[in-house]
């Protein structure tokens, strides 16, 4: 669901701005643009977490009905939150390169679906291919989290991720520089 939902969330952060005309408004205040990545992915960020706790609320009547271990519960946690930053970043990523809110949701969804189903065909690549697709594959480092393990390769991916397209988000502000918005 993470991966249906999340889109929907970040298809208006920039997109609506640009569309309604308040983004020229935004630029002129004293704040970087930096700043204002940070601002809206935060906030994101935050909503998204105000969504998730909710869902611990099962598992912990659960365990306190009949005790289980919870580290690997945690676990999927900790990988349910990083997946979902991730599509948050790419969310805000696509937000900021188009008017349409719209498109930004159907790129960010194209982008992470790309990355979800890419190691899925495994049978169609050679075997020297099969170990850099998977990779770049969400499915294949999510699914660790899902089986209760922490791979440090896992965290690492996920937080490049999130650093990468909030990298091209904030290169996507700074190009109306370049095109003499600024």
């Amino acid at each position: 669901m993470t991966v249906l939902v999340l889109p929907l969330l970040t298809m208006r952060l920039i997109a609506e701005e640009r569309r309604l005309g308040t983004f020229e408004l935004l630029c002129t205040l004293p704040v970087r643009d930096h700043e204002i990545v940070a601002g809206k992915y935060l906030a994101v960020a935050l909503s998204f977490v105000a969504m998730l706790v909710p869902t611990a609320l099962g598992p912990v009547v659960l365990h306190l009905m009949h005790p289980y271990p919870i580290g690997p519960l945690a676990v999927g946690y900790l990988g349910l939150l990083l997946l979902g930053l991730g599509v948050l970043a790419c969310g805000l990523a696509a937000s900021t390169i188009s008017e349409h809110q719209i498109v930004s949701a159907m790129v960010t969804y194209g982008v992470v679906l790309f990355l979800w189903f890419v190691s899925w065909n495994e049978a169609a690549l050679n075997a020297s291919l099969i170990d850099v697709v998977r990779g770049f594959s969400l499915f294949d480092h999510y699914y660790n989290f899902a089986r209760g393990v922490i791979d440090s390769r896992s965290v690492l991916y996920f937080l490049g991720f999130i650093c990468f397209f909030l990298f091209v988000a904030l290169r996507s502000l700074g190009a109306r520089a370049w095109r003499g918005i600024a």
